[in-house]
């Protein structure tokens, strides 16, 4: 047995990508439906507007009308055949990321984040601070997790581990 190939790597991201951008277009019409177009969106304490779509875009996105704009580009994304497997799969994670972002401000907006034991969006003040301990050596590093663990505990044993080492974890 040879393991997880890069095709199916390429075939796991289409896959996960289409399903987490329909998600988020289906959660915007709600949204839409239920607070008009004109509703303002964002996330707490930012200048940024929703940072991702700002970042890889340069999109101000400020009301729910504004989401298209990065919601369509994440669609164009998952639509877009790529000849090269690699740009492929990194696409559909950006095409990933976008579309969290947008249920994650949409959940914002329903008074649904942040959820019970979580921080939830870290603002800009926070980043700065964090930025700061980076920098003179308070804070060794951060660590994002990818992926589910078997389970609970073995996840809250890694997360507890880097915690230990002054590692911030997302």
């Amino acid at each position: 047995m040879g393991g997880i190939t890069l095709e199916d790597v390429v075939i796991l991201s289409a896959h996960g990508a289409k399903k987490i951008v329909s998600e988020a277009e289906e959660l915007l019409k709600k949204a839409i439906s239920e607070n008009g177009e004109n509703q303002k969106i964002s996330f707490p304490d930012t200048a940024y507007f929703l940072p991702l779509s700002y970042a890889l875009l340069g999109f101000e996105i400020k009301t729910l009308k504004d989401i298209y704009l990065s919601l369509n580009t994440a669609i164009s994304i998952i639509n877009k055949k790529q000849s090269e497997p690699l740009k492929y799969v990194l696409d559909n994670g950006v095409a990933t990321l976008l579309a969290e972002e947008i249920i994650t401000a949409i959940r914002y907006l329903y008074n649904q984040e942040p959820q019970p034991d979580c921080e939830g969006f870290f603002s800009d003040t926070i980043l700065r601070t964090l930025g700061i301990q980076l920098v003179d050596g308070r804070l060794s590093g951060f660590a994002a997790i990818l992926g589910a663990a078997p389970d609970n505990k073995t996840a809250v044993e890694i997360v507890r581990e880097l915690q230990k080492r002054q590692i911030l974890v997302f």
